[in-house]
């Protein structure tokens, strides 16, 4: 009852209520931390297009990164807001490395006066504080999450994983199979629910970024990605049996998405045909089904977007993806994935119509049917 009044206290007079602070992940009390990925060297090798040039504005260079040692924590009586990634200690102080953002969001902030789980145990929490809801992100940055704690041999009394969207409630019974996660240890609660476990259990963040420019707008690239993603992929793939109906030959479509799409459709698909590629549509397919239809996969065409994100789950060796850009958005991520699983990475920058109410990411783009004749004939 007097938890119920304080909570309706602040809620009348927020301004009362003490700012989070920050705290180093070092200084947390009674933190305990277990390496589970040592620092690794991550190298990318220079990309030309389909036609050999190399274009300097499009941040497609080789660099060499640093990705740093990743860890596992358990932290007693450890605190987190339901659909937020940030990590609290039970002094409310918030641990400030633990974030995707440059500087970590909660500090500053009032600490909300939502409901409280108490859980009895330890708990599992994975967030990546709504970008998890990007079907791509979800693939990698928070998988990749799983997959240490997985790796660390940790078993944690309940798990809590983001289950808004169909496809996140699909993958739960496909992870609970790979990483062996009993389904009944897996806890729901409504976003913003502050949970108070016994023992917090989070992992080290895989996000990683850096600004650009290209054509006079900013957008962010990813770095890196660790190498162990691609026998995350292994694993995955493994859980089905291959469906081969598709064949080996795919082109991701986004001719029902509301961004970045294609205004000679038609003409692409019309091309692509002949040369025995199947035209698919990814939304139209369970999560199980798209596993099995990538699996047997190995050469994909698609416009830069999530739905290529599955073709990584390829078994099949020399396998090449082809990524068309909009002119101003040279995204890295499928170079880098490219690159750790061993998929022969090429790219045509497409001619788009950007806007300066849309970000760059968002251009539709007229696919340049010289260039994908080109790399089609090199297929023959």
């Amino acid at each position: 009852m007097q938890r119920y009044f304080s909570r309706l206290f602040f809620k009348i007079f927020p301004f009362l209520k003490t700012k989070i602070e920050p705290v180093s992940i070092d200084e947390v009390e009674g933190l305990i931390k277990q390496k589970v990925a040592d620092s690794e060297v991550f190298s990318l090798q220079k990309a030309n297009d389909v036609y050999g040039n190399f274009h300097e504005d499009f941040n497609q260079d080789a660099y060499t990164a640093v990705i740093p040692e990743l860890f596992i924590y358990k932290l007693p009586n450890g605190i987190v807001k339901n659909g937020l990634e940030e990590i609290f200690t039970k002094n409310k102080k918030v641990i400030k490395e633990i974030t995707a953002q440059d500087t970590n969001p909660q500090i500053g902030q009032l600490f909300p006066c939502n409901p409280i789980k108490r859980i009895h145990g330890s708990v599992a929490y994975f967030n990546l504080s709504s970008l998890e809801n990007i079907y791509g992100h979800y693939w990698c940055e928070y998988i990749g999450q799983i997959y240490l704690l997985w790796k660390s041999g940790i078993k944690a009394d309940f798990y809590v994983f983001t289950q808004q969207l169909p496809f996140q409630k699909q993958f739960i019974p496909i992870l609970c199979n790979v990483f062996n996660i009993p389904k009944e240890k897996i806890l729901t609660f409504p976003t913003g629910t502050i949970l108070k476990p016994d023992v917090l259990i989070f992992t080290s963040l895989l996000n990683s970024k850096k600004p650009i420019t290209c054509g006079g707008r900013t957008d962010w690239n990813k770095i890196y990605m660790p190498h162990f993603m691609k026998d995350i992929y292994k694993m995955l793939a493994d859980s089905v049996q291959e469906n081969t109906s598709f064949g080996e030959r795919l082109y991701v479509s986004r001719e029902n998405m509301s961004l970045r799409t294609t205004d000679n459709e038609k003409e692409v698909q019309a091309l692509l045909a002949p040369y025995g590629f199947k035209t698919i549509h990814p939304e139209d397919f369970s999560i199980p089904e798209i596993i099995s239809i990538f699996k047997a996969a190995k050469y994909l065409i698609a416009t830069n977007g999530s739905g290529m994100a599955p073709f990584f789950l390829t078994q099949k060796k020399d396998a090449k993806l082809l990524v068309l850009y909009p002119e101003f958005f040279p995204d890295t991520h499928f170079k880098i994935m490219s690159e750790i699983c061993g998929i022969e990475f090429n790219y045509l920058r497409c001619k788009s119509v950007p806007s300066d109410e849309k970000h760059p990411r968002e251009d539709d783009l007229t696919v340049d049917l010289e260039g994908l004749k080109l790399f089609l004939e090199k297929l023959s």
